[in-house]
């Protein structure tokens, strides 16, 4: 099985990798043209995610349908937005802010998703037990940082190769390795055997979703604490200093989203005893109580 997971998500990776190959190259100028080529790049790699994260070995079938029709949810999703960006001779263009936001939205969309693609490839029943979604949460972060390395490695390793031979005045290989196109034809098969070999070395990934919860466990308190003091510290300041900053918002909403992945961490799938003595479980439930002022302030 796990010689055949390593071919199955490397040969996903080079369908990517062919694909994107071929959009760099062929990148059009129109720019409805480019709507639809976009459309079609986000389709083939979310297609390609959802396979890499949701195999298992069985059921080819129901993966294809629920990985097709994920890509498509967001290539039609990425034809939208892509359409409204403004074209070249509008008073507006260069308005490509909704891109950006999309292309930062997608990967946490597809990402929050994930679990309940998995747990519906496995059972083929639309029951999502939290236990169960909790666990695939936590193991994709760290089998797709593993998919990561391997990219990384790689690439450092091709560094090296081009700029070794660029020393003794052979340029060919900078020419030929050190490029976009060969990028896109490359990284996304290291991500796809890298994805594999994680998925294969489920205790390293146990180990490491041990230890990462653990550290956010140890830090709920004090980051809670710093929260609530510096709740009750705004009513002498006023809010003047905050709209001066011009970043506020950015900073409360990164304390909301970090109280609840910490919160995550600590409460786990919700089967064991709660982790802290009762003084500090009332600071972190003040804290969440609390969340909904931070996110009003931002």
């Amino acid at each position: 099985m796990a010689r055949t997971e390593r071919v199955v998500l490397t040969s996903v990776g080079l369908a990517q990798g062919l694909l994107f190959r071929w959009a760099y190259l062929g990148w059009p100028d129109g720019e409805f043209a480019q709507a639809r080529l976009a459309a079609i790049v986000a389709f083939v790699a979310v297609t390609g995610l959802a396979i890499e994260f949701a195999w298992t070995g069985r059921d080819t079938g129901r993966l294809a349908a629920v990985a097709t029709a994920t890509g498509a949810v967001f290539a039609g999703i990425t034809l939208w937005v892509w359409s409204q960006v403004p074209a070249t001779s509008s008073p507006f263009h260069g308005d490509e802010t909704r891109l950006i936001t999309w292309w930062y939205a997608a990967p946490l969309a597809l990402y929050a998703l994930g679990p309940y693609l998995q747990i519906y490839q496995c059972t083929g029943r639309p029951r999502f037990a939290y236990g169960d979604l909790f666990v695939h949460g936590w193991c994709n972060v760290f089998i797709g940082a593993l998919g990561l390395v391997f990219v990384a490695v790689f690439w450092s390793v091709i560094l090296l190769w081009a700029n070794l031979f660029a020393l003794v005045g052979v340029e060919v290989f900078k020419a030929w390795l050190l490029t976009w196109s060969f990028a896109a034809l490359s990284l996304p098969v290291l991500f796809g055997y890298g994805v594999a070999r994680g998925r294969e070395g489920a205790s390293v990934t146990e180990a490491a979703r041990t230890t990462a919860l653990a550290v956010f466990r140890f830090l709920l308190p004090m980051l809670a604490t710093i929260a609530l003091a510096f709740l009750v510290t705004l009513p002498f300041t006023g809010l003047e200093g905050l709209w001066a900053t011009r970043h506020a918002a950015s900073i409360l909403l990164w304390l909301v989203a970090s109280t609840i992945l910490f919160v995550n961490a600590a409460v786990e799938d919700g089967r064991g005893a709660p982790p802290y003595v009762p003084l500090v479980r009332h600071v972190i439930g003040a804290m969440m109580l609390a969340l909904p002022v931070f996110a009003g302030l931002a």
